[in-house]
């Protein structure tokens, strides 16, 4: 669920994360980011297969102003079940 810290190469795609950007603003409680989860999942997950891989992730984190050597490092796997657990812990 959390960033692996191992570094792997993947091409980093320019995408359209607006739905998911306008979703996290003020997503500050448990509710709200439950609330909104649905919405920036499916903005990440670009091909739609139901995981946000790796490179998915890597990708929006440059989109939100990470660095690609970050982004590459730090990047992980995320199932819903994750990202519902990332929610509880707010």
């Amino acid at each position: 669920m959390f960033a692996s810290g191992t570094a792997f190469t993947c091409p980093i795609a320019n995408g359209d994360y607006s739905a998911a950007k306008t979703a996290m603003e003020g997503m500050n409680s448990k509710e709200i980011c439950l609330e909104r989860l649905d919405t920036i999942y499916k903005d990440v997950d670009k091909d739609g297969d139901g995981v946000i891989s790796r490179c998915e992730h890597a990708s929006f984190q440059v989109a939100m102003g990470a660095t690609e050597e970050y982004a590459l490092k730090y990047s992980t796997k995320w199932s819903k079940a994750s990202a519902e657990l990332w929610c509880n812990m707010m």
